[in-house]
């Protein structure tokens, strides 16, 4: 019973010598991890839309405007957005978290305490952007809030 066995862990053993990896390896080029607030960092040209969210009258409103993505210096998967919108009396900026999903860049800051409150957005390899956040504007004794979209393309890199 024992050379059975023997005999059988023998011809296993040497069974698994003929086995080999394959030989079509992955470039190794293509395995270089970039940070991805580098990837989309950049000036966008595009369209802000907002709706006044406490009104169920209020039309959406747009406006002709740029957002810049500005990787941070001394933190990965950290960027500086700023949004400049003359015509909706936008000037602001807001750090966001940065990170990858699947060939797209994603970006948030959840924080209520920023002006720009509640800020989720996304960049894909062509370079367009998708961005949503919340502010509020005062308007005499009243503020209101305001759901802002901003729908773009990479025009450049980022200049402040």
């Amino acid at each position: 019973m024992k050379k059975i066995i023997y005999s059988m862990i023998a011809m296993l053993s040497l069974s698994l010598g003929f086995t080999a990896c394959s030989s079509d390896d992955d470039d190794m080029n293509s395995n270089v991890i970039i940070s991805p607030e580098k990837v989309a960092e950049g000036t966008y040209e595009g369209t802000f839309t907002r709706i006044q969210t406490n009104s169920a009258t209020a039309a959406p409103e747009s406006a002709a405007g740029t957002m810049i993505f500005i990787p941070s210096d001394t933190t990965s998967n950290v960027a500086l957005i700023k949004v400049l919108c003359e015509t909706q009396n936008l000037n602001e900026s807001v750090p966001v978290n940065v990170t990858y999903s699947k060939n797209d860049i994603l970006f948030f800051n959840q924080s209520s305490t920023n002006k720009m409150k509640y800020v989720t957005g996304e960049t894909d390899s062509h370079g367009n952007i998708t961005i949503t956040f919340e502010i509020s504007l005062r308007s005499g004794r009243s503020t209101k809030p305001y759901r802002y979209t901003f729908e773009g393309t990479m025009t450049g890199k980022a200049t402040e």
